[in-house]
């Protein structure tokens, strides 16, 4: 029975580490999956924005204006503290954003954090 002394408390050692891991990756995952969907919703309402700088509605059809467009949508980015790239092709507004999210405790185990980058689009609706 001597042999087998304090391998009860290496094993509860491993056991706490690995429960304080998986407790880790849940708190980051969960804040990584929260990111991802504010900035999908800063994205896709920067991207409407940029949709609205409609021009020449009445004589040949509507279109995105083009500087108009690009202004607003980084005005809108702006405010929300986010940096991104705004493209323009004609009825459409694309917006791609990128944030790094530092993890708060899987950076104890060697892991500082991801980027999330992600791009929504918006596009001008002719109706009747």
């Amino acid at each position: 029975m001597r042999t087998m002394r304090g391998s009860l408390s290496a094993f509860v050692t491993g056991l706490g580490m690995l429960f304080v891991s998986l407790v880790g990756f849940s708190f980051d995952s969960g804040r990584l999956i929260a990111e991802y969907a504010h900035l999908s919703d800063i994205a896709g309402n920067a991207a409407r924005t940029g949709a609205q700088e409609v021009t020449s509605i009445r004589s040949n059809g509507a279109v995105i204006d083009t500087a108009r467009a690009v202004l607003s949508t980084s005005q809108a980015l702006r405010r929300e503290g986010v940096t991104g790239r705004v493209d323009v092709k004609g009825g459409l507004v694309m917006v791609t954003v990128t944030k790094h999210v530092q993890f708060a405790t899987l950076r104890l185990l060697g892991v500082p954090g991801k980027s999330v980058t992600l791009t929504r689009s918006a596009a001008i609706q002719v109706g009747q």
